[in-house]
């Protein structure tokens, strides 16, 4: 029996064919059973070690080459035995592969959760996917050796995706019954309460709910509002979504209220605009991702308008 098969098996992901030939096998004779045992002995004391070790894989080597290099007598073992040490040396030479991947290599195997605290943080996936997360962002993802997709789920928060291309390996996003799906391609997705949505901006993006399909184009977006949703497509209003991404908020003949719904995600604050004109007013402006006084300053000195209150809680007038 080749060992790929049996490490295959190990990681549940054989075929229902592949099962009946391993199960087959192990029962044929009681040496098999032994092997497959020990195999799994070795795998999990691998896959322990990886999850939690802290061993310098330098100074591992040094002391393996110094080892190799004194005189040793030669000892004989059983075959079986000499077996198991090879899947060991093997395994071995994984983990310390493994241990220079993206976190580890562990969402070959396991989910791996991310997250951003106060500030945005970017990522680099197993397959080189760059995700960058927002503040207050938390997601999960796996990518099994031997799946033929890979898996993020969007579980709060907003991220923007940069999908490594794999034609034989599509990359799907969940969130909660909303499913993104791709080949390659840049675009933003956000969780907001019970509402979505995915802004696209280079490649093409699939958007299922339920028996919803959706497929966007550049500049357009996606968006499923309520407990209740319709997968509703338009066009992006502006580019605000980038903030957290480039560090600035780009205003190009928009309305006011859309600048100010920006600000007050970026910085949880309560800005409110006092009057329907106001709120229809455009503006054209840059602000650097800083101080929320300076940038309200720079649009009141703009449009020359006024304000009221303090801190985060304020009126445009």
């Amino acid at each position: 029996m080749k060992e790929e098969l049996l490490i295959k098996y190990l990681l549940k992901e054989t075929s229902t064919e592949e099962n009946l030939l391993v199960q087959r096998w192990l029962g044929s004779h009681p040496d098999h059973q032994k092997q497959y045992e020990q195999l799994q002995w070795v795998w999990k004391e691998s896959k322990t070690n990886l999850l939690s070790s802290t061993v310098d894989e330098n100074l591992a080597w040094e002391k393996f080459k110094t080892k190799r290099n004194r005189p040793t007598k030669l000892v004989q073992f059983p075959v079986w035995l000499r077996g198991v040490a090879a899947v060991f040396a093997i395994l071995a030479i994984g983990w310390i592969a493994l241990s220079f991947l993206p976190h580890s290599g562990r969402a070959y195997f396991a989910e791996v959760v991310l997250g951003a605290g106060n500030s945005s943080r970017e990522e680099i996936l197993l397959d080189g996917t760059v995700v960058t997360l927002n503040k207050n962002t938390r997601l999960s993802y796996s990518q099994k050796m031997f799946s033929g997709e890979r898996h993020v789920h969007l579980l709060e928060g907003e991220a923007y995706f940069k999908v490594e291309k794999d034609e034989n390996k599509p990359f799907l996003i969940q969130v909660d019954d909303l499913t993104v799906r791709v080949l390659g391609t840049s675009f933003n997705v956000k969780k907001q309460g019970d509402d979505t949505h995915v802004i696209l901006d280079e490649g093409s993006v699939s958007v299922q709910l339920g028996d919803q399909a959706i497929v966007l184009e550049p500049d357009q977006k996606v968006s499923a509002r309520g407990i209740d949703k319709t997968l509703i497509k338009s066009p992006i209003e502006n580019n605000l979504y980038r903030y957290y991404l480039n560090n600035k908020f780009e205003a190009a003949n928009i309305p006011l209220q859309q600048i100010v719904e920006a600000l007050n995600d970026a910085y949880d604050s309560q800005i409110s605009i006092a009057s329907e004109d106001l709120r229809a007013r455009r503006i054209t402006t840059t602000l650097e991702y800083g101080s929320l006084d300076q940038n309200l300053n720079v649009i009141q000195e703009t449009l020359g308008i006024s304000s009221s209150g303090k801190g985060k809680e304020r009126v445009l007038h």
